[in-house]
């Protein structure tokens, strides 16, 4: 874990914020509608701008129908602008949603096969949404309408249901005795395979089968060489102890069976007041940025996000993993309207890492079966820092 004081976090994400729009009316509309269930819908959200133009991140996101002003949705549909492509890369993030991959003046995104579930209201935004003032709209589902037979619906001709009954009754008699008989049949059955249970639970009382003495002894013979007595369980702590000893020795590490590395964090934060810091859970698959207020020594979770990292992220070098860490680091704080000011930064990584002091550290190898290029003992929050200046320069 390393704790990073980033002294100018508060002009980094203002410079960051989005651009403004002149003009009249809304940049961002949104189309849905009312479907039936099981229908084919979409939503459609039209840009008053070429969107390739912007280069900025867009997503869609799905809030209730009831939700009040502010209210956090589920994120539908998330695309960024890849330089080398000159194109957005788009990423469904729900299931059962499908999108048309050309992106101009608009994003139409579709659901074969619409459910109640995804009701709600929908909303395309740019990241960050300041200035774009998006319009939401709702897509409404509902039953499929019971359909009416209107044939055969005169009452003038008597004659013909008088007809239908004759042949109706005699049908309905058939029916009803095949029930009879085929409820006849299975009650036999089960009566006779009640009846073999019976007698072969007689059979086992009057000759149970109990182990014999010489199969019991060979039974405890077999367990008890799993079994351990306190002497022995005495030794492995003693075992576990001196190795994680020598993990935590610099002379022994090398020769010891438990790696162990320091991380300097000996004492709960104490803090006087409250104060916000941002914490990073990054390990091979995901990234998860939370907001947590300190309070003496309590600390309360208030908002939380996570981003997965792409394959094509995975094949990169350790460069281009620490830009995806300032770009979502970027989009929680101007989704969640973190006041910009001075935060303290924890990084948690979920690999072995050499650590020096509280803020520093450089990380040791790979594991989890992935590679984000060359360990070169570059210190960790030395790449977050300039992937953070670097993110910075791209928005002045």
């Amino acid at each position: 874990m390393h704790i990073v004081n980033l002294q100018s976090i508060c002009t980094l994400f203002a410079a960051m914020a989005g651009f403004n729009v002149h003009g009249s009316g809304p940049l961002i509309t949104c189309d849905a509608g009312t479907f039936n269930v099981g229908e084919h819908a979409s939503i459609t959200c039209n840009f008053r701008v070429l969107i390739t133009t912007t280069e900025r991140p867009i997503n869609m996101a799905r809030y209730p129908s009831d939700a009040r002003r502010g209210a956090i949705g589920t994120d539908v549909l998330l695309c960024r602008w890849s330089t080398e492509k000159k194109k957005y890369d788009c990423f469904i993030e729900m299931a059962n949603y499908t999108f048309d991959d050309n992106l101009t003046d608009h994003l139409t995104v579709r659901i074969p096969s619409v459910s109640f579930e995804q009701a709600g209201l929908y909303m395309c935004f740019f990241v960050p949404s300041e200035g774009t003032d998006p319009h939401p709209c709702e897509l409404r589902v509902q039953a499929k309408p019971a359909r009416i037979n209107t044939e055969n619906t005169n009452t003038d001709k008597p004659e013909e249901s008088q007809a239908v009954l004759p042949i109706v009754l005699p049908c309905v008699i058939v029916v009803l005795v095949g029930v009879c008989i085929a409820g006849l049949v299975l009650l036999m059955r089960r009566r006779r395979a009640n009846s073999r249970v019976h007698r072969r639970e007689a059979r086992e009382m009057e000759d149970p089968m109990i182990p014999s003495e010489d199969h019991m002894h060979k039974i405890k013979a077999l367990l008890g060489g799993f079994e351990l007595q306190n002497s022995e369980l005495q030794e492995l702590m003693q075992v576990l102890d001196q190795e994680m000893s020598k993990g935590l020795n610099n002379e022994t590490n090398i020769q010891a069976d438990i790696k162990m590395f320091p991380t300097f964090v000996n004492l709960s934060p104490n803090v006087s007041g409250s104060e916000d810091m941002l914490v990073m859970d990054l390990n091979d698959k995901r990234l998860k940025v939370s907001l947590v207020t300190l309070q003496g020594q309590n600390a309360s979770l208030n908002e939380s996000k996570c981003y997965t990292i792409q394959e094509g992220v995975r094949r990169e070098t350790v460069k281009q993993l620490f830009d995806f860490v300032a770009d979502s680091t970027h989009d929680f704080v101007k989704f969640h309207r973190v006041p910009t000011k001075t935060l303290r930064l924890v990084l948690n990584i979920a690999f072995p890492c050499k650590h020096e002091s509280i803020d520093k550290g450089y990380l040791v190898k790979w594991t989890k079966e992935v590679e984000f290029g060359e360990v070169d003992g570059t210190h960790l929050h030395i790449l977050l820092q300039e992937a953070l200046d670097r993110k910075r320069q791209t928005k002045k």
